[in-house]
This record gives C-alpha cells, structure tokens and sequence, in this order.
C-alpha cells in the first residue's frame, strides 16, 4: 500500500508570515493537530498543536504577536505520494513524527498522513480479513 491512498482530505496550509493565533484558530475549526507551512504548495515547515503549546504558549510568547515561522518545525520530511507505506512507517519511527506531509511528483503538498490515518486503514483491512475468515468457517 502506498502513503497516497491514506490521504483523506486537502491538507491546510497556512504561509509562514500567518499568526500562531490563526493557526489555533485554523486546527480548532479543521480538527486537525498540524498544518503544513507553505509558500506557492512548497512545504517549509509543519506546525502541530504540541508547537504551540511548548513554543508560544509555555514561554509566555503572544499567539498573536508571533508568526508560525518563527515557531514551526522547519524542513521537514515528507514522502511521496507513491512512498510505500512500510517505509514511511520506518523513515517516521526512526525521525519520531508522527504525522508527515504528502507530495506529488511536483513536490507539492496533496496532504498530511499521521499514525492515527494509518491505524485507521490498517484496523478496516485487518476488519475484512477477520470477515472473509468469519464467512469460510
């Protein structure tokens, strides 16, 4: 199985100059944990909800004030869409994330694939094995 079919939706993207306060507004109404910091698709930088908490927050900083660049998580990995999910897996364990950006062949981002996506996906194949086992019983 390939990263690609997991995606489940647009990723949100905000460019780097957008507030910290725009971005806990824009998880708050996604219900998403990170968005994706991007320039013309190009990912820059991922901001996740723990960013915000550790790095604006916990330092007494004003969401407001301060710019998802000046915060956010900067180079981070990605995976092609067609990135075997095995390795993706593995290239997230050895990094510690737990969720990563997705691109096309034009390294722009298509959408974000976190270990909650993947548990998803493999519990509904697991789901119909246990019936296709069920029905030959």
């Amino acid at each position: 199985m390939n990263v690609g079919a997991l995606i489940r939706r647009k990723p949100e993207t905000l460019p780097p100059s957008a507030t910290c306060a725009e971005a806990a507004c824009l998880m708050r109404d996604a219900r998403v944990g990170s968005v994706v910091i991007a320039e013309q698709g190009r990912p820059l930088g991922m901001l996740t909800d723990r960013d915000l908490v550790l790095r604006v927050v916990a330092e007494g900083k004003r969401p407001e004030k301060i710019s998802v660049g000046e915060v956010m998580t900067e180079r981070p990995i990605f995976v092609a869409d067609s990135c075997d999910l095995v390795a993706a897996l593995q290239l997230m364990s050895d990094l510690a994330v737990r969720r990563v950006p997705i691109i096309d062949d034009k390294r722009t981002v298509i959408g974000v694939v976190s270990l909650d996506d993947v548990i998803l996906a493999l519990a509904k194949n697991l789901g119909a094995v246990a019936e296709l086992i069920r029905k030959e019983t």
